[in-house]
């Protein structure tokens, strides 16, 4: 039976006996991985060289002690020119080919998970399907068989065209993917391509750019019925949270008119406040997939019974998560919170009355939600008077902009103190007295400064400076007790029984990628670990939603085998850059539409093109690095020497 059913009107109809087979735990498996990332990496103490703050360089050697400590990055993965997510996707799915010995022929979907694709209108999967399939004829010519994607025909309904889709919701879109396959079930006769692919790019020479890295992975996912083994998704496992958050912008700034507008390309990020969102849902989304399963968080070993892997913005992030795991454990531990003073030395910094530690970062995330507006404000200024137009067009459109600001900024104080007011309300009795005044009288402050027909952001932030100096002083405390909390021998034993280490240790390398980020982090743990344990796998997005899945393994010997083959052969074959290159690198991407023709796949703004030489000299290289896949493979033995002598050496270990 063919996997889609269409109709006259082209929709497609599904066999709901076969899209979900009643109540079992496991409906979907994922049985192979592909990663790629970018042919150049640059080293945490060169892209230190190249930070900048308020406009002045930094001592390089005290910024990479900061990246080292605070972020734990050691490389970042940095595309060549002509390298972008959609080339690098398509190669991602040919490394799963090849490196699993998947026959592409048997794909009947392909979704892209992405946030870097610049034209939003466009499905780009269909893109990759192409790419792909330019690659496949290539390799053909040289009797290597790797399968291709059934593309459609001018559109036209093919009952054996692979479908496609897109998703575009920030850093979780691949997770809700396998979210909702995981509760819902795919075709019986289904084999699709989910493939996360991105570029987090962000403002050059500015410390936020250290965590921008680039990669992808692509993911073979079965219905666990007729998977054969892999890592199995369960049904009765899936946690979520989500609330209305401001802490990652990547919008529209200003209409100028006519058509045009000022548009942010890199992603304006809220610092601590994007942290504590995240640990805020990421808690909350857990607990809802416990209570789910009808199981509980209340001690060390109800956690420590999983294996993590993490959505991964910086390496370091999830040693954080599991210090906030330990200190909502202490806190209803009276016992493990007297250890972690003893042994610490002082007391766990709160703000007044605080009970829950998620009721805490709540209330900092809605405070912050009410006065941070102005700073998201100040960015978007910097970002034009720190622009590459000229100084005039640089001058114009402050002009326009401080003018209309002026005009809305007493709507926004309004509507800051009104927040700010609703936070007292919500939090009645759980804050101290002295910050619930604060509170008041900034609202106060804000209401009063409303009624003035223009007001300008330096007013605003004296109102403010009280209250958002209380805040981050609190936040720098909290910062300080989590970082020692890390030095703990509790947090230690937590570390290592979740395996949270091995989960990370591919992030080191390759820095933060987006919506592949929690996938490379789940294939680091693949990789890394020999153990039987179920994996709790966790997608943030930074439209403020979480998400944590639970996975079983299953016969995974040949995809772990498969992942280090990979693995090992990205890491050899990527060229190191020094900061002056990665400068030059990043100011050509961003002005001329050039491309490196030594790469296998490359895009330029008009066109995708393919080096068939070197593309057939890469793949000969990866079939080098995995015997065990090769001899899969339908391969002309005369037309590859060394494919020749990697069978003879597999037979010769035999």
């Amino acid at each position: 039976m063919n996997p889609y059913d269409f109709s006259a009107s082209g929709l497609l109809l599904r066999s709901d006996e076969e899209y979900n087979r009643g109540d079992e735990e496991y409906k979907i498996a994922i049985t192979a991985m592909g990663l790629s990332f970018g042919s150049l990496a640059i080293s945490s103490k060169e892209k230190a060289r190249t930070i900048l703050r308020h406009g002045a360089p930094v001592d390089p050697e005290k910024e990479y002690e900061h990246i080292v400590e605070r972020l734990g990055i050691e490389y970042t993965s940095v595309p060549d020119l002509g390298e972008t997510p959609i080339t690098n996707a398509a190669l991602a799915v040919v490394k799963l080919a090849i490196f699993n010995s998947v026959n592409l022929d048997d794909v009947t979907e392909v979704d892209l998970a992405t946030e870097s694709a610049k034209e939003l209108s466009k499905n780009r999967a269909v893109e990759i399907i192409k790419y792909v399939n330019m690659m496949s004829d290539a390799l053909d010519r040289h009797g290597i068989h790797i399968g291709h994607l059934k593309e459609r025909s001018n559109g036209a309904a093919d009952r054996k065209a692979v479908h496609t889709n897109q998703h575009q919701s920030a850093c979780d879109s691949a997770g809700q993917e396998l979210y909702e396959d995981a509760k819902d079930g795919i075709n019986l006769h289904s084999k699709k391509l989910l493939i996360a692919s991105d570029h987090a790019s962000y403002r050059k020479q500015r410390p936020e750019d250290e965590t921008g890295g680039f990669g992808a992975v692509a993911m073979l996912i079965e219905p666990a019925a007729t998977a054969k083994g892999g890592l199995l998704i369960s049904s009765k496992f899936l946690g979520e949270a989500n609330m209305d958050s401001m802490e990652f912008l990547k919008n529209v700034v200003y209409d100028i008119g006519g058509g045009i507008s000022l548009i942010n390309t890199d992603p304006i990020v809220m610092g601590n406040h994007s942290n504590y969102t995240y640990h805020f849902l990421a808690f909350n989304a857990l607990l809802s997939a416990f209570k789910m399963a009808n199981e509980h968080i209340r001690s060390i070993e109800d956690v420590a019974k999983y294996d993590l892997a993490w959505h991964v913005p910086y390496t370091n992030m999830p040693l954080d998560s599991i210090a906030y795991f330990y200190r909502h454990l202490s806190r209803i531990n009276p016992e493990l919170s007297a250890a972690n003073e003893k042994e610490l030395g002082v007391a766990e910094p709160l703000l007044p009355n605080f009970k829950r530690l998620e009721t805490e970062f709540e209330f900092l995330h809605d405070i912050g939600e009410a006065y941070l507006p102005f700073s998201r404000i100040g960015e978007e200024l910097s970002r034009i008077s720190g622009s590459d137009l000229s100084e005039t067009a640089r001058n114009e459109l402050a002009s326009i902009y401080t003018a209309a600001l002026e005009r809305s900024l007493p709507q926004q104080a309004k509507l800051s103190a009104l927040a700010m007011n609703r936070v007292i309300e919500k939090y009645n009795g759980e804050i101290g007295e002295d910050i619930v005044a604060l509170i008041r009288s900034t609202a106060e402050g804000l209401l009063s400064a409303s009624e003035k027909p223009s007001l300008s952001l330096k007013e605003v932030n004296l109102i403010l400076e009280k209250l958002s100096s209380k805040i981050t002083e609190f936040e720098k405390d909290d910062t300080k007790y989590n970082m020692a909390l890390r030095r703990t021998e509790g947090h230690k034993a937590l570390m290592e029984m979740t395996h949270t280490p091995e989960s990370v240790e591919f992030s080191k390398y390759i820095g933060n990628i987006d919506t592949a980020s929690a996938p490379l982090s789940l294939a680091s743990l693949i990789a890394n670990t020999e153990n039987d344990k179920k994996i709790c796998v966790n997608f943030y997005g930074s439209t403020s939603s979480d998400i944590w899945l639970m996975i079983e393994k299953r016969n995974i010997e040949d995809m772990k085998a498969a992942i280090t083959a990979n693995w090992k052969y990205e890491m050899e074959r990527r060229r190191y850059i020094n900061a002056e290159e990665y400068l030059d690198i990043e100011r050509k991407r961003r002005i001329a539409p050039v491309a490196n023709e030594g790469l296998p796949l490359f895009s330029t703004a008009t066109f995708t093109d393919m080096n068939e030489e070197e593309l057939l000299s890469q793949v000969r290289k990866m079939m080098d690095y995995s015997c065990s896949t090769v001899s899969n493979f339908s391969i002309a033995p005369e037309k590859s020497e060394v494919v020749s002598r990697v069978r003879s050496r597999s037979r010769n270990a035999e």
